[in-house]
């Protein structure tokens, strides 16, 4: 079982947009449908006005999420409005979902939306994220992990079809 260090790592990579194009395989679009309680450090960021997931992060404390910068602002730099982070869900209409309000969103000082640089965000829930087997933090690894290891990539990206996965994916990818 691969640790939930290389989880993470590449969780970010995949929200932050760091480059995963040198990965050895490419089928990250064929994920299998996946239930949150797999994963369940991941949340999805949604656009309350349409009730649509945009898209994803991952649960650091029980009032903070860590998710993309680019996801969080717009192109010219101006926060997104209508955002709200929903956990323990393995699709936007899952009733079993709960929806966390965002009290405040801050973006790395040095984000640019044109490279992708510094491409974080940290949201600071309003209120507390009730932990429980579809919901909890994610575990943070201490060890080292060479090169070709097997990890996880998890969340609701675009399916082999081009539009966005209704449901919770995940593929096993070595990088």
């Amino acid at each position: 079982m691969c640790s939930n260090y290389i989880r993470f790592t590449i969780l970010l990579a995949t929200l932050f947009g760091f480059s995963i194009a040198e990965r050895k395989s490419a089928d990250i679009l064929h994920g299998k449908v996946v239930d949150i309680t797999e994963h369940p450090y991941q949340v999805a960021l949604l656009n309350t006005k349409v009730n649509k997931i945009i898209c994803g992060g991952v649960i650091i404390k029980p009032r903070i999420v860590f998710t993309a910068a680019h996801c969080t602002h717009t192109r010219n730099d101006t926060p997104r409005k209508n955002l709200a982070v929903l956990v323990g869900a393995n699709y936007v209409h899952d009733y079993d979902g709960n929806l966390h309000h965002i009290d405040k969103v801050i973006k790395h000082p040095d984000f640019s939306y044109h490279t992708l640089d510094s491409d974080m965000s940290v949201l600071l829930l309003k209120e507390p994220i009730k932990f429980s087997e579809k919901a909890r933090n994610i575990d943070i690894s201490t060890d080292d992990h060479p090169g070709g290891t097997k990890a996880s990539v998890s969340g609701w990206g675009r399916t082999e079809t081009g539009v966005q996965s209704t449901h919770l994916r995940q593929e096993n990818q070595y990088f």
